[in-house]
């Protein structure tokens, strides 16, 4: 009987230790989880600033930092989430090495997991739908493009996120633009706007200067050149009420106002701003793409070549340059045919 005793009390005392011990690991777990949450929003805080700073190389490696297998594991959503934004970055700053294929697999492994709510699985799987029509449209095939970003249209618009679905808007109507439907462009730049309208608050209003530029675009390719010109000067205008300043903004708006002044044959206007841009990328790791981006223009002003230009910018294109922007500047150069 007393060894039954004894049994019993000493099971008692394990259950009870055990006890004690398991919500001392469950916070254990919790503080660690913590820990890992705000070094990963320190990290994306990091990660984004030189994204605006158009330092996308940098932002690479910050968000790359999330991107473990220790995230996959234990912090799928902050892995989803800063895989897709290195993704960006390495679209933005020429390095991307993906083929569709990935984007294919990714979109996979996002319908397999277990989502917390189907809001953050729509969510995401419209990012990634967005983030494949950028690749695609930055090799040039629109049409695969588009049919991304019609889903990730769709998606957004199902959860109500305006600001998303007029970005994805206004990539689609880029593409249209640059498969010269332009009726199809103008309709999704009015859509574009209006669900900006609904969607970007107060403080975002900064990013209206990317409306501006495709507007911009889309006037320049009708030959508009001082309405182009007038709208990609809205654009910059915009761009004054960002704090802290949107560099990335304001590389890929003066980009258009070189090839605006180029388009217009205004070479003093062209060269001004050659400088500026250059002087604006300095510490960007950018510089290079720049230099040469400025040489090529600067040799069709002397020149007039439109092939030479044609062959210089495809070479852009091969290190990663988008197919679109190289597409537009192109198509406001290209020779006349004779009436």
């Amino acid at each position: 009987m007393r060894i039954s005793i004894f049994l019993c009390l000493g099971m008692f005392l394990s259950l009870t230790v055990r006890a004690l011990e398991a919500p001392e690991a469950d916070k254990s777990k919790a503080e660690q989880r913590a820990a890992y949450i705000e070094k990963a929003k320190a990290i994306m805080s990091e990660g984004f600033a030189a994204w605006n700073d158009s330092r996308f190389g940098d932002s690479s490696k910050k968000f790359g930092e999330l991107v473990t297998d220790e995230s996959k594991k234990s912090f799928t959503e902050i892995y989803f989430d800063a895989l897709l934004r290195k993704e960006k970055m390495d679209l933005l700053g020429l390095r991307s090495q993906r083929k569709a294929e990935f984007f294919d697999s990714l979109i996979d492994s996002i319908n397999k997991y277990q989502w917390r709510s189907s809001f953050e699985r729509e969510m995401f799987f419209g990012r990634v739908q967005r983030l494949r029509g950028s690749y695609l449209s930055n090799i040039g095939d629109y049409k695969g493009s588009n049919r991304s970003l019609d889903m990730a249209i769709a998606s957004f618009k199902k959860l109500g996120k305006s600001g998303s679905e007029g970005w994805a808007l206004l990539h689609r109507s880029s593409n249209y633009l640059s498969m010269g439907q332009v009726s199809e462009a103008e309709r999704d730049m009015g859509a574009s706007q209006k669900a900006l309208k609904r969607g970007l608050k107060q403080e975002e209003q900064s990013f209206w200067s990317f409306y501006h530029r495709s507007r911009a675009r889309m006037l320049a390719r009708q030959g508009k050149l001082a309405e182009a010109e007038q709208e990609l000067l809205h654009g910059l205008e915009k761009l004054k009420l960002s704090q802290p300043s949107l560099r990335f903004a304001s590389l890929v708006l003066m980009e258009d106002g070189v090839v605006l002044a180029v388009a217009a044959g205004n070479q003093e206007l062209a060269e001004s701003r050659m400088k500026t841009l250059a002087e604006e990328a300095k510490g960007t790791g950018m510089e290079e793409v720049y230099r040469d981006f400025n040489a090529i223009w600067r040799e069709y002003l002397k020149s007039g070549n439109w092939n030479a230009a044609e062959g210089s910018v495809g070479a852009l294109v091969d290190r990663g340059y988008g197919k679109g922007r190289a597409d537009w500047m192109m198509s406001l150069l290209e020779p006349k045919p004779p009436m």
